[in-house]
């Protein structure tokens, strides 16, 4: 019999699904069910996307939701950015949203967190790991939902992951205080998609 696993990738509505489908106040601990971001700040997902384990996941039914690399870096920046336990990771701290798009530890995130590394990793990820990683959504299957599509998404993940949801879901984590992406310059929007075009693909 399969399992549901769910990969909630950082600022994608992840904390709304995961507790939305759990019945809970607030996001669960992260295990074999539940892929997120552990206590050292590690990733849970990397084995999933290992070609070698094809055959243990094969019968699980995963999904996970994706968000366009520009809205979901200026989400993020303005979640963390006064917060030390994340930004303490980089090591050269950014003091503004541009700073941030530039530093090297922030470029290509999801990428980097769906092989299972930790956040803000100085490792960073290259074209091989994109590609095994689109192998194993191609392969397993992994269902994909889109964060500007999220009405659209929850029905796709009902067909084929059989997830029931309820009428109203309560939003987590919006990151309200931000600006509009059609306020962003065309240049920072360009850098954005520029180093994070693994992401981007």
């Amino acid at each position: 019999m399969s399992e549901i696993i769910f990969i909630h990738i950082p600022k994608t509505g992840g904390t709304t699904i995961n507790s939305a489908m759990n019945g809970t106040y607030w996001q669960t601990k992260p295990g074999y069910n539940y892929r997120h971001i552990l206590s050292d700040k590690s990733s849970n997902s990397g084995d999933i996307f290992l070609s070698k384990n094809q055959n243990k996941y094969k019968n699980e039914k995963i999904f996970m939701m994706l968000r366009h690399p520009v809205d979901r870096l200026v989400s993020e920046y303005y979640f963390i950015n006064n917060r030390n336990e994340f930004t303490n990771l980089i090591k050269t701290k950014p003091k503004t949203f541009e700073e941030y798009v530039k530093s090297s530890q922030t470029q290509n995130y999801v990428t980097n967190f769906l092989k299972g590394n930790r956040m803000y990793s100085t490792v960073r990820p290259t074209g091989e790991d994109l590609k095994s990683i689109i192998d194993a959504i191609e392969s397993l299957p992994i269902h994909v939902g889109i964060f500007e599509q999220f009405s659209e998404s929850l029905v796709y993940f009902t067909k084929y992951i059989g997830i029931e949801w309820k009428k109203d879901i309560p939003i987590k984590r919006m990151t309200i205080r931000r600006p509009k992406i059609e306020n962003l310059s065309k240049e920072l929007i360009e850098l954005i998609e520029k180093n994070n075009s693994l992401d981007l693909k």
